[in-house]
């Protein structure tokens, strides 16, 4: 699995929308990917940070990752104009 295809797998890890055997394959990757073990992190901590957030802005409790963090991006973009 390269490198650069793994966030698509990443949200749908996070969302348990895998097969047994491509988590098996996401979980051998992530051990191996540092990138990706971050990626999966930041993930994970957006989805804590910007759930409620997002449950009360768009009534779904995990929005796609990518959503999550063109969330984040606008936030920290806001923020940084202050």
């Amino acid at each position: 699995m390269r490198t650069d295809h793994i966030e698509k797998q990443i949200e749908a890890y996070l969302d348990g929308h895998l097969s047994p055997e491509t988590r098996q394959m996401v979980e051998l990757h992530i051990k191996q990917c540092p990138t990706c073990a971050r990626r999966l992190a930041e993930a994970r901590w957006l989805s804590k940070e910007l759930g409620p957030t997002m449950q009360a802005a768009f009534g779904q409790p995990n929005p796609p990752v990518s959503l999550r963090y063109k969330t984040q991006a606008a936030i920290e973009q806001n923020s940084s104009k202050r």
